[in-house]
């Protein structure tokens, strides 16, 4: 039996904030054909006149997107009792007109989820090499007005709205990302590891595996 230690920072499922904007994993954009058929709303601002009046009567009847903006790469909190990820996300609510683009809000969203880690040991890699991946559950969030070219802007009126986006169209696009996993590779490269498995501690997981002798 052979016991590992793997710290939280080892376990960026997601990349760090310094790559985000290069790789451009962690910001999404959405216009009215991406947004799923269940969501209450459409992307247009005629649909947001009853929670955003001002929205619409500035730009009556435009079409809109949605851009998100990782504020921060989202933090993984390791306890004993199991793992959650903070993050924090601006999300822009864009007017299209044409060529032209008008932000005219932006929501601030801190949100926090559970992480449920897996491990696994891919196949053709050169030596032994586990790969940490996880799954993202909604949690919380809370919502504040970061912006506004409209005006004053109550937040809370679109909690319930927001949170929904959240869960069935932001997490899902992370987990995307989390259950990809990251790989590391062990130092030994004469031996083969045999049902790995994870044990939750206080800021880091254990890897607990049987391993074999590759001759």
């Amino acid at each position: 039996m052979a016991v590992f230690i793997l710290l939280a920072d080892d376990l960026a499922i997601l990349p760090p904030a310094a790559e985000r904007n290069d790789l451009g994993v962690l910001n999404f954009a959405l216009t009215d054909k991406e947004l799923p058929a269940w969501f209450p709303l459409r992307l247009n601002t005629h649909s947001w006149r009853f929670l955003l009046p001002e929205l619409n009567r500035r730009y009556p009847n435009q079409e809109m997107a949605l851009r998100g903006v990782m504020a921060e790469a989202p933090d993984t909190v390791i306890t004993p009792e199991g793992a959650r990820t903070e993050a924090m996300l601006d999300l822009h609510f864009v007017v299209l007109n044409g060529t032209e683009e008008t932000t005219a809000i932006i929501f601030r969203i801190d949100f926090t989820s559970s992480a449920d880690f897996f491990i696994d040991t891919p196949a053709a890699t050169a030596g032994p090499v586990i790969r940490i991946g996880a799954h993202i559950a909604y949690g919380s969030c809370n919502i504040t007005t970061q912006a506004s070219t409209i005006g004053p802007v109550d937040a809370w009126l679109l909690n319930d709205t927001l949170a929904a986006l959240l869960k069935g169209v932001v997490v899902p696009a992370l987990n995307k990302l989390a259950e990809r996993g990251v790989q590391i590779p062990l130092a030994v490269k004469q031996f083969e590891l045999v049902h790995p498995a994870l044990t939750y501690a206080q800021d880091y997981l254990v890897v607990e595996t049987d391993f074999t002798f590759i001759a």
